[in-house]
């Protein structure tokens, strides 16, 4: 397309170039003399401009459809992860990452294996029973199982998770992820999470409050004015002001 767009510019030079080597009396007679020669060359040039101009328009139709196509997509997404605030609790993770609503999730594993003993990853009910309908930027968060004192039996654990969905229009949507545990053992937190201090601070309160209320320490007293008592303080704080000034203005004048 860039090709042909700078064929037709060349071309259009070279004549103007051309023709700017002629005075305009013989400009008008190299015209009237090649006029059909001329007509056939713009003619052609025409010609091409459209159908340069076709495609194009083609290209941009195509572009618009792919970027209205990815704004009504949905894009789904699966992992495990651990929470922040409790390193050794493990979450199962599916979120939409797309623009559109996914509808009608259905998941399958394999290989399955015990994430717990007695209980297989297949019979967790978000991966048994899928989900409806996922929103856009929305993701669902189940507790798969707890690492602790399980390093070594998770470690060797990666389960490969399919997910089939739709989109908006009926069309068929399928991806794969891969779960490995041992990925989970390559993070390491450092301190304490601020989702933990703020429990933490929480809690405390809780207990302070709690002592306050219930403890046989002197109990809170609550000092409460009416409309009346109000007004009389405030005639109070304009008579020691009145006062204040007067005393001030006598000394003065002594």
């Amino acid at each position: 397309m860039r090709t042909k767009i700078l064929v037709l510019g060349l071309i259009c030079l070279i004549f103007l170039g051309i023709m700017g080597l002629y005075s305009k009396s013989e400009q008008l007679e190299f015209i009237n003399q090649n006029s059909g020669i001329l007509l056939i060359v713009f003619s052609l040039i025409v010609t091409l401009s459209t159908v340069c101009y076709v495609f194009l328009t083609r290209s941009l139709v195509s572009e618009t459809k792919k970027m209205r196509k990815a704004q009504t997509e949905p894009n789904i997404f699966v992992s495990i992860k651990s929470k922040e605030e409790y390193p050794g609790i493990v979450d199962l993770i599916v979120q939409n990452i797309g623009l559109g609503t996914a509808y009608n999730l259905r998941f399958d594993v394999n290989p399955d294996f015990e994430y717990e003993k007695g209980h297989k990853f297949s019979d967790i009910k978000l991966i048994k029973q899928g989900l409806n309908y996922l929103a856009p930027n929305n993701k669902f968060t189940d507790f798969l199982t707890s690492i602790i004192g399980r390093i070594d039996e998770l470690g060797k654990i990666a389960t490969e998770v399919s997910v089939k969905y739709e989109n908006c229009l009926g069309d068929s949507h399928q991806q794969k992820f891969l779960l490995d545990f041992s990925e989970l053992f390559f993070v390491r937190y450092v301190g304490v999470s601020s989702l933990k201090k703020i429990a933490d601070n929480l809690e405390k309160i809780q207990k302070h409050i709690h002592t306050i209320m219930f403890s046989s320490y002197p109990r809170i007293r609550v000092i409460t004015y009416t409309k009346k008592d109000m007004e009389e303080q405030h005639f109070k704080i304009l008579e020691k002001e009145r006062l204040f000034e007067e005393e001030k203005k006598k000394t003065k004048k002594k």
